[in-house]
């Protein structure tokens, strides 16, 4: 369990394996889980890249394209993402711009639609393993989400989604295309203590607050 917070969402919420748009009252509780995965790739340490450079400019470029459907990017677009991969283009400085602001996967989607192989040399084989070990964690992160949602269910906890792969399937269709660290859940403030009891059941440590929380707290 590693925060904690009152909070007042939209959407839909998890009861004993149903869900429903009609709420009962109550405050809802953030709570999330960092999952640690062995093997993590360490993020790269962020160097000062001009704003004006080109991988910044090869980056600003495909976050203007729609990352769920990147062939229907504008000619334009695409002409200007091309533009820039055949002037020359640092791959690690693009892994790394896009790592530091969270979008690699984003990038690397429409680069691989718009102007795929073009990315060569320098950087590809990073940037491509970069994507493939978060989509990797994603998939294991969204497995641990449903076996939470039925866990929850099972004790007639509710459960909301925030954040994390719920987002980025709203998002973009896929789990795969955003990246994120940790499970960001919602459950009723009466259901803080039954909530965190079942996150230890499950392996979880607490890490904030280092104390348990008290009923009143």
């Amino acid at each position: 369990v590693h925060r904690l917070r009152t909070a007042r969402p939209r959407g839909t919420w998890f009861a004993s394996g149903q869900a429903g748009n009609a709420r009962p009252p109550g405050r809802w509780c953030w709570l999330a889980a960092v999952v640690r995965i062995p093997g993590d790739r360490v993020p790269l340490a962020m160097q000062a890249i001009p704003p004006g450079s080109p991988e910044v400019d090869l980056m600003l470029s495909c976050l203007r394209v729609d990352a769920a459907r990147p062939a229907d990017t504008p000619a334009a677009v695409a002409e200007r993402i091309r533009q820039l991969l055949a002037a020359g283009i640092d791959g690690r400085l693009l892994l790394e711009a896009a790592e530091w602001q969270r979008v690699t996967p984003l990038v690397w989607n429409v680069l691989s639609v718009v102007a795929p192989g073009e990315l060569a040399g320098n950087g590809a084989a990073e940037f491509e393993a970069a994507v493939r070990d978060n989509a990797l964690r994603n998939i294991y992160l969204t497995r641990r989400l449903l076996r939470l949602a039925l866990l929850f269910a099972d004790h007639g906890l509710e459960l909301l989604a925030y954040k994390g792969p719920a987002l980025a399937v709203q998002a973009y269709g896929q789990a795969s295309l955003r990246q994120f660290s940790d499970l960001d859940i919602l459950v009723r403030q009466y259901a803080v203590q039954p909530a965190r009891a079942l996150l230890l059941a499950e392996g979880c440590r607490q890490v904030w607050p280092a104390a348990s929380l008290t009923p009143s707290q």
